[in-house]
């Protein structure tokens, strides 16, 4: 087994821990592409909105991970500004 793939394993190994924690009751952690896939949106737009106050994520390691559920609770929250024509 390659440093990459050993480096893989644990990382989805911790994955499925973070999913563990609090009984049983499990946390679906999402990739910044996931993310980006299921807001319609970039990756760099995601990057951008880990900056943003109460954005629901965190760091595994090195990579970063969205909670799903609290993203979607926090979409509820943010205000949407409309643009009007002319």
């Amino acid at each position: 087994m390659t440093t990459n793939n050993t480096l893989e394993a644990i990382n989805e190994r911790l994955e499925e821990l973070c999913g563990l924690m609090r009984g049983q009751q499990q946390i679906e952690l999402l990739s910044v592409r996931e993310t980006a896939q299921l807001l319609g949106v970039s990756t760099a737009n995601v990057y951008d909105m880990t900056h943003m106050d109460g954005f629901p994520s965190l760091r595994v390691g090195r990579r970063l991970k969205i909670k799903r559920r609290l993203l979607l609770e926090w979409l509820d929250g943010v205000e949407v500004t409309g643009h009007s024509k002319g």
